[in-house]
């Protein structure tokens, strides 16, 4: 879509789309199921540029990484972008936009709005204040998974030993 001919015209886009039609976001989900709707703003600014503004929402199934189940998890990024043709244009925005690159002045939507989720997609995504997400280990939170009673020998004890008997001679000699 032309975003300067939509931010001329103040077009505004409700619409839905599948998880599952946007491969890099249902990459990073446990599974694609599920709908994004967006409802966003095409206009122009005080300096006349075209900018994007509106929200995206979906819910989406993510693993937990503290217990490892799925969950859901609700994403609602809010969007404040001004298109821009070239990168070095994003230094004079003001600092209420994110630049959208669009070298040719089109942006294909349902990119923009898998970008837009990826981006609010937590770096460790995990249940808070849930009594039932308990973690694998036995310890705390960051443990090895192993509890204390399950610990093997370490096949690495015997050089230990000899390291600690002088199990070296001879490798330091001098002549």
């Amino acid at each position: 879509m032309d975003v300067a001919l939509f931010s001329k015209q103040g077009r505004e886009v409700r619409a839905s789309m599948a998880i599952g039609d946007m491969p890099r976001l249902a990459g990073l989900l446990a599974d694609g199921s599920g709908t994004a709707s967006l409802d966003l703003r095409f206009e122009q600014d005080v300096g006349r540029r075209p900018v994007v503004n509106g929200s995206i929402s979906a819910t989406v199934s993510v693993i937990c990484q503290r217990c490892l189940e799925p969950m859901a998890l609700v994403l609602q990024p809010r969007v404040t972008v001004a298109m821009i043709r070239r990168e070095d244009e994003a230094d004079t925005l003001p600092e209420e936009y994110d630049p959208l690159l669009c070298p040719d002045g089109e942006v294909v939507l349902g990119e923009f709005v898998q970008d837009e989720l990826i981006l609010a997609l937590p770096v460790i995504p995990r249940h808070e204040n849930d009594v039932s997400c308990r973690p694998l280990t036995g310890d705390a939170p960051g443990g090895d998974g192993v509890a204390p009673e399950e610990v093997k020998d370490n096949p690495f004890a015997v050089l230990s030993a000899l390291k600690g008997r002088g199990g070296d001679q001879g490798s330091n000699q001098e002549s």
